[in-house]
């Protein structure tokens, strides 16, 4: 019939475009082969289907493209799948009966941005869907199942159906910087306060190192609401770590981590983060790490709140 050839056609030109960015597959004479791998028919025609089969059959298929052609990543083959079925399954409504609730949202960087502009102050969310972030570092199905299983909790969270977390997508943002640079809305919320006595002995290891507060440590002044400030913000973050992520900018230009959220706590544009994170290191209440930008994938200078200064949200 000709709408069902249109609706494939279409579905697998959409995941044909998916590839066209990173992908380290991308001709279509490569591609769209590794598109026919799966064998759809298993899930768009027959009886009502099962949440077990729909997810024994996206595992060998995304395994099966992964085999055809071992340049593809599990990240790749899995988006292509998704593609292809958000086109089929949720735009044209193809599918066996229940099929629509199990289907995935294709990952990319778009996806990720917006999960950390919603979610980026609950843990529980940001250690599953940014376990990794970027397609290519989801190397193995385990990875990639642990990313759509922080999916399933904000879907949960939104009341929405899995594949309805995708309007989180940040792809289509036309700002003036590209969606990798872009800095996550983060809004200085009500953090769980730090115990009294918890940020007196935080206080009192700082001035055994550096003297009685307030004072001035290279340009910048170290106070108590200060020390709070850092402690909470870090406190709040998935495995209490941020990036450091200092600049000499305004709040606009400042990509997320400790120090955009220190300027929004503020209401300013100083530049702290790095200065107040060795202040707390040498306190030994932070340890200063290399951890990967959640929005950007590169490696940079992080600070951590110790196990010992954690306390509970």
């Amino acid at each position: 019939m000709p709408r069902e050839k249109i609706i494939r056609d279409f579905a697998e030109w959409t995941a044909f475009s998916a590839t066209r960015s990173g992908c380290p597959v991308k001709s279509r004479k490569d591609v769209y082969p590794l598109i026919r791998v799966p064998k759809y028919d298993v899930i768009l025609q027959g009886g009502r289907i099962s949440p077990k089969e729909f997810a024994e059959w996206h595992e060998q298929s995304t395994k099966a493209i992964c085999e055809t052609n071992p340049k593809m990543p599990i990240g790749w083959a899995a988006k292509v799948i998704n593609v292809y079925l958000k086109t089929r399954v949720y735009v044209a409504g193809e599918g066996r009966d229940g099929l629509i609730q199990y289907i995935h949202p294709p990952i990319d960087n778009g996806l990720w941005l917006g999960i950390m502009q919603e979610y980026h102050n609950m843990p529980e969310i940001i250690k599953k869907t940014h376990v990794v972030s970027r397609i290519k570092a989801i190397k193995d199905y385990q990875t990639y199942n642990t990313i759509i299983e922080g999916c399933r909790i904000i879907a949960h969270r939104r009341g929405c159906l899995l594949i309805e977390v995708e309007e989180l997508w940040q792809g289509t943002n036309i700002g003036g910087n590209n969606a990798q640079n872009q800095t996550p809305q983060f809004q200085d919320h009500n953090f769980a306060p730090i115990p009294e006595e918890l940020l007196e002995r935080a206080c009192r290891g700082v001035v055994n190192n550096f003297g009685e507060l307030p004072f001035t440590h290279r340009g910048i002044q170290i106070t108590r609401e200060l020390i709070q400030a850092t402690m909470e913000i870090l406190n709040s973050a998935p495995d209490q770590q941020l990036p450091q992520n200092c600049r000499n900018a305004v709040r606009d230009r400042t990509p997320d981590g400790l120090d955009l959220r220190l300027k929004i706590h503020f209401n300013d544009h100083l530049r702290r983060a790095n200065i107040i994170s060795d202040v707390l290191a040498a306190a030994g209440i932070v340890e200063i790490v290399q951890i990967q930008n959640p929005v950007t994938g590169r490696i940079v200078k992080g600070t951590q709140l110790q196990q010992d200064w954690c306390w509970n949200t």
